[in-house]
């Protein structure tokens, strides 16, 4: 773990253009970012750099979305953390072939162990689905969780777990989850994961009205 450096998680949750911290959040030594990360014309919101990108994309996701293949206009730290090993081996060479130099690549895998960990954290029981063994993880979910696994301390901004869906058309980047997901069922077990690092102080807000809505669910 990483003690030394300042490690902030971007969500997607279009709660984040009603507010101006782009400038802070680019002080930050470690900028994660999700999925469609666009930060043209958005820095005042989001900032400009990224070093690591989380996604959860694919060749076919991507060109269906974006007519294209998308990539962050930066990768800092060379390192694309992606949901799966499918991921990984769909736009992995690609991802190296846009920036032209080879790439760190993890896999965000939730791997049930006897000792009921995620990369080393401990995953409360008490947050498990009714009828499935272990928990649903969104990308942002595993993002934040790999994050707090290799960064002592970790803020986040952009997340306001599910409850976007009334003003998500603000904009067609920043649009949160996708409604016909339904990921408000995991609204509770996720906070339920994520209190504990919270309560000890590893895992901040920076946005004050977003941990509100936290304590909130």
């Amino acid at each position: 773990m990483e003690k030394g450096h300042s490690t902030i998680v971007i969500g997607g949750s279009p709660n984040i253009l009603n507010y101006e911290y782009g400038s802070e959040i680019d002080t930050f030594d470690k900028i994660i970012r999700l999925n469609s990360c666009v930060t043209e014309n958005f820095e005042k919101h989001v900032g400009s750099k990224t070093n690591i990108w989380a996604t959860s994309g694919t060749k076919d996701k991507w060109k269906e979305r974006w007519g294209e293949y998308f990539f962050p206009s930066t990768l800092l730290d060379s390192e694309i953390w992606f949901r799966t090993e499918h991921t990984l081996k769909d736009y992995g060479l690609l991802a190296e072939k846009y920036y032209g130099r080879n790439l760190n690549f993890r896999v965000l895998r939730y791997k049930p162990s006897n000792s009921d960990d995620f990369g080393g954290l401990l995953v409360h029981k008490e947050s498990r689905g009714k009828y499935s063994r272990y928990p649903f993880l969104t990308t942002g979910m595993m993002a934040i969780f790999g994050a707090l696994k290799f960064y002592k301390e970790v803020t986040i901004a952009g997340f306001t777990f599910y409850t976007e869906s009334d003003n998500a058309e603000i904009s067609n980047v920043y649009s949160g989850v996708s409604l016909n997901e339904n990921l408000k069922q995991y609204a509770q077990s996720h906070r339920n994961m994520l209190k504990p690092f919270v309560e000890c102080g590893r895992l901040k807000f920076l946005i004050p009205e977003e941990k509100e809505i936290f304590n909130n669910i």
